[in-house]
């Protein structure tokens, strides 16, 4: 927007006589004698629509939590913000004046909401209304994603020394609260361990944390009688464990950790044809059992028989089931072992910040020596990235 003041040249005409000709007179003070001098008009430029995003405290509040949301972006600078739940209008929300940079303005609205609402998970909607047009944003309760860590114990053993260390490492967990406790057969060890833990990979569904747990116990343990160590992993919900087990009079023995490729599925298959293939492999020198479970821990799917030291099982699941994000595991552990079966899950990403692709169709280069034509689909700024690019030509 740009004020700047306006110059008026303003005109009349006076009759002399009844032969002569009308006669223009100019003259500037007429313009600032009707406007007044230094009148400011706005010429108008460019609308331009806002971005909406949500804005949620970082404290756990008391009976009332406050909401917010953002709009970014937009110009001109006049905008009202309207907040909604369960199909009502809310009242009493807050407006901060807006704000300027580069020529676009910024905004915010707070409100605060019982917080017997807020813990439903129902979203608060957002309309942050302009004349470049309405634009909302859903404001709702994050859900703590829990997950257990992929968990394995590490050990090592000095000739000079009478003490065996080991190490459990949980990787990928969530939340961030644990506790990691060791056993000697069936018992909980007493010598003292150490911890550390650490921040790891963040995405659309929240942070997730790697831990490592170190404890030390006389070698002459290892050599008396068969003994299994067993470092247990567990949060506010749910536990995992790993397993080593030393024979009598035996040295250690390494843990083995078998690797799990879950192949991706067929997404043409799966959009098309409305169901698709999970494919589980493993490679072990050893004989190992392969097994697909659903979210309930139903045996969805038998072995196939191996090759080339190449472990297989399949299971099909369903367009219903996979758009709803249920989730589907696979286990593989060696035959006749005593260890904890590894596992990988399966779950397509179904996050709160799913955004639809933006689709291009870019025009063929111009080239007459050619008999054919290069076109061009261009898809952006999706997610997650599960999509298929399905291109059909139309007859003439």
């Amino acid at each position: 927007m740009i004020k700047q003041p306006l110059f008026a040249i303003w005109s009349f005409t006076k009759k002399i006589s009844k032969t002569t000709n009308y006669i223009s007179l100019f003259h500037c003070d007429y313009g600032f004698d009707y406007w007044g001098k230094g009148t400011l008009v706005t010429v108008a430029g460019a609308v331009q629509a806002p971005n909406v995003f949500p804005l949620v405290q970082c404290g756990s509040g008391t009976e009332e939590v406050t909401i917010g949301c953002m709009a970014t972006g937009f110009t001109p600078a006049s905008l009202t913000f309207k907040w909604e739940f369960g199909g009502s209008e809310l009242a009493d929300a807050v407006l901060y004046p807006t704000s300027k940079k580069d020529n676009q303005y910024t905004g915010v609205s707070q409100i605060r909401v019982r917080r017997q609402d807020w813990d439903t998970q129902k979203p608060f909607t957002c309309s942050a209304v302009h004349a470049g047009g309405t634009v909302k944003a859903d404001v709702l309760k994050q859900v703590v994603v829990h997950k257990l860590p992929a968990l394995s114990i590490l050990i090592s053993e000095t000739e000079s020394s009478q003490m065996v260390s080991f190490g459990c490492f949980a990787a990928d967990f969530s939340p961030k609260d644990y506790t990691i406790t060791w056993l000697r057969n069936g018992k909980k060890i007493d010598p003292s361990e150490s911890s550390t833990s650490s921040e790891g990979k963040k995405n659309e569904n929240g942070t997730f944390y790697n831990a490592a747990s170190y404890i030390q116990v006389k070698e002459n343990h290892w050599k008396d009688d068969g003994t299994n160590i067993t470092c247990i992993f567990a949060n506010s919900k749910e536990h995992v464990d790993a397993h080593l087990t030393y024979g009598s009079g035996c040295d250690p023995p390494t843990s083995t950790k078998l690797e799990i490729d879950i192949l991706p599925i067929s997404l043409e298959t799966m959009y098309l044809e409305n169901n698709a293939e999970l494919v589980c492999k493993v490679h072990s020198s050893d004989p190992v059992e392969v097994k697909w479970f659903n979210e309930s821990g139903e045996v969805l799917s038998a072995l196939e028989s191996p090759s080339s030291n190449t472990y297989i099982a399949r299971t099909e699941i369903t367009y219903d089931e996979w758009s709803k994000g249920m989730n589907w595991y696979c286990e593989a552990s060696i035959t006749d072992s005593i260890e904890v079966p590894t596992r990988k899950d399966f779950v397509k990403n179904n996050g709160p910040n799913r955004v639809p692709p933006s689709v291009y169709l870019l025009p063929p280069v111009d080239d007459l020596s050619c008999t054919n034509m290069t076109l061009t689909c261009f898809v952006k700024d999706f997610y997650p990235e599960d999509v298929l690019v399905h291109c059909v030509s139309c007859p003439d």
